[in-house]
């Protein structure tokens, strides 16, 4: 059954295969305190006798947080332009 046209497909998990990359364009100095991950996951269910649909799931799954605190600016003297958040 092919998957849905929206979404990611990490069959062998999120760890290690994912980064979400923050980038600053504008003027002002901006500091990242805390990011949290949320997923809401997709599962194969039975919705009749003979059909198996994809159903995604009512609930959001919290996966992970970055909570250290870093600045970001076009200014290189005041943080950096992009920062990158790995999923370990």
């Amino acid at each position: 059954m092919p998957y849905p046209g929206y979404g990611f497909e990490f069959s062998n998990g999120l760890n290690g295969h994912l980064t979400i990359q923050l980038h600053i364009r504008g003027d002002d100095m901006w500091i990242k305190d805390n990011v949290d991950l949320y997923v809401r996951k997709i599962q194969k269910k039975a919705t009749s006798f003979d059909t198996i649909s994809w159903v995604e799931d009512s609930d959001w799954t919290y996966i992970a947080t970055w909570s250290r605190d870093i600045a970001l600016s076009t200014d290189s003297s005041e943080g950096v332009t992009i920062l990158n958040l790995n999923l370990k």
